[in-house]
């Protein structure tokens, strides 16, 4: 994978916190994955992408228990029509669907 330059990883995210072209596929982050999950720097600390696509998009976080949930149970997806706010139980049960 080629190294990203400064800003790409954030531009892409907000590309896709528009949700202009949502889908049924699956679009993966192409940038810098940990543990099969995207990542980018924000503010100096690194942040789940799939978090920052649903923050950028206008969905806060409801609680600092809620989890970014991936519909699609696919952890490097940041299709905003993948992703949502939910509990840790369901999180887990996404995985296996």
């Amino acid at each position: 994978m080629r190294k990203a330059k400064h800003g790409e990883p954030l531009a892409f995210a907000r590309q896709r916190a528009r949700g202009e072209d949502l889908d049924t596929e699956c679009v993966d982050w192409p940038y810098r994955l940990v543990d099969g999950y995207g990542r980018l720097d924000l503010d100096g600390r690194p942040r789940g992408a799939h978090q920052v696509v649903l923050e950028l998009a206008g969905f806060a976080r409801p609680d600092a228990a809620s989890e970014a949930r991936h519909l699609c149970g696919r952890s490097p997806c940041v299709n905003l029509a993948h992703l949502r706010w939910g509990t840790r139980s369901e999180n887990q049960q996404d995985r296996f669907r």
